[in-house]
C-alpha cells in the first residue's frame, strides 16, 4: 500500500497541472502547497496546490481511488474546508477513479440540508 501511495504523489506531483487541465481547471501558475499541519500533512502531502488563474487565487485538491468509496463525499468535504479555512481561499477539488466499478457519479456536488434547508455543498470534478 504505501508503494502505491508514494506512486499517486508522483503522479499528482508530475502530472497535476495536466490533470486538472483535464477536469477543466486552467492555471496560469502552480505550485506545491506546504503543509505545516500534522494533521494536513498526513491526509494530503503531495496532492495539494496552489494555482492562479488571472487574479484569482485558490488551492486545488486531488484525491485519488482505486475503487469508490461510500465514505468519499464526507472526506472530500472535510479535506478541501481545512484546506479552505487554513489558506482562506476557495478549494477545487479534483477527484480521480481508476476503477469505475461501484463508482457513482456526485453530479458535480455533494450537498447536505438539514432543518428544511442546505447546509453545506461540495462541488468537484470527476475523472474517471
Amino acid at each position: 500500500m504505501a508503494a502505491f501511495d508514494h506512486g499517486i504523489k508522483m503522479i499528482a506531483e508530475t502530472t497535476g497541472r495536466p490533470l486538472a487541465r483535464v477536469a477543466g481547471v486552467e492555471c496560469q501558475s502552480w505550485g506545491p502547497l506546504e503543509s505545516t499541519l500534522q494533521v494536513t500533512t498526513e491526509f494530503l502531502a503531495d496532492r495539494v496546490f496552489l494555482a492562479r488563474q488571472g487574479r484569482e487565487r485558490f488551492v486545488v485538491y486531488f484525491e485519488f481511488y482505486t475503487r469508490w468509496d461510500r465514505s468519499a463525499p464526507w472526506d472530500l468535504l472535510a479535506k478541501s474546508s481545512l484546506l479552505s479555512q487554513r489558506q482562506s481561499l476557495p478549494t477545487v477539488c479534483v477527484v480521480v477513479v481508476f476503477q469505475p466499478r461501484g463508482f457513482r457519479s456526485l453530479g458535480g456536488h455533494f450537498r447536505l440540508e438539514a432543518a428544511g434547508g442546505p447546509t453545506q455543498q461540495l462541488w468537484v470534478r470527476e475523472v474517471c
